[in-house]
């Protein structure tokens, strides 16, 4: 499928945030698909991303249906009344079995090195989760979505809040940064859909 945008018709900066902190993160496991709120850090977090991102004009909100980025979407935006559409392609990569477990426990667990999300080509198939390529999969499907809004002309910025490892599988390959907790990457949408 081919889509042409010219480029007075799209003026889109894309904020990518990912989810502040849970427990889950603190303490070093895979949260994985599992829906696990956001600690008191992470609303501080997300309190302080909202004030830094104050004066960008968000024309729409996405997050991925698990809690963590719901929550933390909804903090950024305040006092902002933008609908938070929530998207299943969004969510962090499924690793399955090793959900809620550490790095460590799953080594010694299944001790298949793939089953590491450091790992170059991870893979959780075999516990019922998905392979690297599978997550970035699902991004790009996303971020190609997002061309039906370049039906009309448009300008603003998207505000899209996911998760840190599916974050880093997109970025990586096409050269932005992945920031940590309570950060943002800022990319106008035409140059990522060249990169794409």
């Amino acid at each position: 499928m081919l889509f042409y945008l010219r480029e007075e018709e799209v003026k889109m900066r894309l904020i990518f945030v990912r989810h502040t902190q849970t427990d889950f993160n603190k303490a070093k496991l895979y949260s994985g698909q599992l829906d696990v709120p956001l600690d008191p850090e992470g609303v501080r977090q997300a309190q302080a991303l909202g004030v830094v991102l104050r004066q960008e004009c968000f024309t729409h909100a996405y997050c991925s249906d698990l809690m963590r980025t719901e929550q933390t979407a909804r903090i950024v935006l305040w006092p902002r009344t933008i609908e938070v559409a929530r998207n299943s392609l969004l969510r962090e990569v499924d690793v399955g079995l090793a959900a809620g477990l550490t790095r460590g426990q799953v080594m010694e667990t299944y001790g298949n090195p793939v089953m590491d999300t450091r790992h170059p080509d991870f893979d959780f198939s075999l516990l019922g989760g998905e392979s690297k390529k599978g997550a970035r999969l699902r991004y790009v499907r996303f971020i190609l979505g997002l061309t039906a809004l370049s039906c009309k002309p448009m300008t603003g910025s998207i505000l899209i809040v996911c998760h840190g490892t599916a974050l880093r599988i997109l970025f990586q390959p096409i050269g932005l940064e992945l920031h940590p907790q309570g950060g943002y990457t800022a990319v106008e949408f035409e140059e990522l859909f060249k990169l794409l």
